[in-house]
């Protein structure tokens, strides 16, 4: 009897291409030094709250895993997110999350970066999500860019792929992400 098994999960890739590259990176990284460059590690616990005002609002509880070293790093995110919509009889969605984060410092002040995050159905409203698909909030993700730093200003753009997992037609949207910030 010939056992048949089933295809990996779009996750089940993204891990473990991730991890492949990480690997690869580590073993044909050159030493110019006499000491050994090891990877450090790093655990953190982070709430984030984001209101939009007469739209709805976010709230992300996550448990992230670093390891990295002078050049590169590598984080594993785990958590939920509340979420929900300002003017919804529903109660907002209580979704599980999980992030994974690749970095590359190109100089001090510059730094690319792919990311993958998986956005679950919500466990609460019957597995519908009210914020599907929609940018302002958690979604499944994944994505590429530049990060770059200039006199207090941050710049950070790149393509990002936000993915539907609420059904089964592909209802992925493709975008260009843009963020400039200034730290005060």
């Amino acid at each position: 009897m010939k056992i048949i098994k089933p295809l990996p999960t779009l996750k089940e890739i993204l891990t473990i291409g991730i991890i492949s590259f990480l690997c690869q990176q580590a073993i044909s990284q050159k030493e110019t030094e006499t000491n050994v460059k090891k990877f450090k590690s790093a655990f953190q616990q982070d709430k984030e709250f984001e209101v939009y005002e007469n739209i709805g609002f976010f709230k992300t509880y996550k448990n992230t895993l670093s390891f990295y070293n002078q050049k590169m790093g590598i984080s594993f995110t785990a958590g939920h997110a509340v979420q929900g919509l300002a003017l919804s009889s529903k109660l907002p969605d209580i979704q599980l999350m999980t992030q994974v984060l690749l970095t590359y410092d190109v100089q001090s002040n510059l730094q690319i970066y792919a990311l993958g995050k998986y956005v679950d159905r919500p466990i609460n409203n019957s597995g519908e999500s009210q914020t599907s698909m929609n940018p302002l909030f958690e979604q499944s993700e994944l994505g590429m860019g530049i990060k770059a730093n200039i006199y207090d200003i941050e710049l950070d753009m790149g393509p990002k792929l936000i993915l539907d997992t609420q059904s089964i037609n592909s209802n992925n949207f493709f975008r260009i992400n843009t963020k400039i910030s200034k730290k005060f």
